[in-house]
């Protein structure tokens, strides 16, 4: 990646991460606003989120899902928000702009912590994976 680009993307990344980060915290006061919902015993209410999206290989548009990590590991969905749809625009341009390498699935991942990280997916068949969409 060129160093203009890079820049750009990593942009693009921090401003997708408080996004993503911003509506687990919003998604978890809904979930203990409700009387029915189960006290949680952990400090943190929350110990990671991510969103996933992935580009198809041939043809314009993606894929993109929002999951929080509950403490105890297991997953709840969220939906990704206007907002998020704009960036992740942005970095399928990014994306196309990367002449250097191909990669067809970003993840970023927030944890509670604040630590953000970003996996890059090379694999073209990657938004076409059926255990993705299980998850």
């Amino acid at each position: 990646m060129s160093e203009a680009v890079q820049k750009k993307f990593q942009q693009l990344v921090r401003k997708l991460g408080r996004l993503i980060r911003a509506e687990a915290e919003a998604a978890f006061a809904v979930k203990q606003a409700n009387p029915k919902a189960k006290p949680q015993a952990e400090a943190a209410p929350w110990a990671a989120v991510f969103i996933d999206a992935r580009w198809f290989a041939s043809a314009e548009g993606y894929s993109a899902k929002l999951r929080v990590v509950l403490p105890n590991g297991s997953l709840q969905s969220v939906r990704t928000t206007n907002d998020m749809d704009l960036l992740l625009d942005k970095l399928s341009r990014v994306r196309k702009e990367d002449t250097s390498t191909d990669w067809y699935g970003l993840k970023v991942t927030m944890s509670f912590d604040g630590v953000l990280t970003t996996d890059l997916n090379r694999d073209p068949n990657c938004v076409v994976d059926p255990m993705w969409f299980r998850s």
